[in-house]
């Protein structure tokens, strides 16, 4: 039973209730008479299937990269299951990397996100949030949590993410958005 999915141009990655995560690389049809233009089919080969879990997987996401040339390329994909435990794969060595662990429930959302502190970017960091009314700043090329925030003791389970990124006076900033179950955002 498939749980969750994210895309990025032909690659599907899902996760499942037995643990695993699959990914899908997606195949042009040329023009025929029975298709359609662009239209896509999942190949007849097996999908990549990687595991880790020791329960469901409840969200993927695929990590989106700009290259120097600008070509954006899918190199890392974060997986958070129903025990609050999230897995870090490298999709091109088709392996994990390591846990990091910190939520006490069901991962709900992720999001790799690049933070920018006076000029320096640092790619690597992601957020997670859960039921347990958490949302976390991870910092992966160190391997922790570097911030947590919570819904305040209302009791409320973080179900849906965002960051948002603006410009004001000339300065980029960002703010993480919530929304959770006390009906607050």
């Amino acid at each position: 039973e498939c749980c969750c999915l994210d895309s990025f141009g032909g690659v599907v990655v899902s996760g499942w209730s037995d643990g695993a995560v699959r990914l899908f690389t997606l195949d042009s049809k040329k023009d025929t008479k029975e298709t359609k233009p662009h239209s896509l089919e999942i190949p007849k080969s097996d999908p990549l299937v990687l595991n880790g879990h020791t329960g469901a997987v409840r969200v993927v996401q695929l990590e989106r990269t700009s290259t120097h040339d600008k070509t954006t390329v899918i190199g890392r994909c974060a997986s958070g299951g129903g025990n609050g435990r999230i897995v870090l794969w490298d999709l091109v060595s088709e392996t994990g990397l390591y846990r990091l662990t910190g939520h006490t429930g069901r991962i709900t959302h992720l999001r790799f996100w690049a933070s920018t502190t006076q000029g320096n970017t640092r790619n690597d960091m992601l957020i997670s949030s859960g039921v347990d009314g958490l949302v976390k700043i991870w910092d992966l090329g160190e391997q922790c949590c570097v911030q947590t925030l919570s819904t305040g003791g209302l009791g409320g389970e973080v179900w849906a993410m965002n960051v948002v990124n603006y410009v004001d006076k000339e300065e980029e900033k960002w703010r993480l958005v919530t929304g959770c179950n006390d009906v607050q955002i």
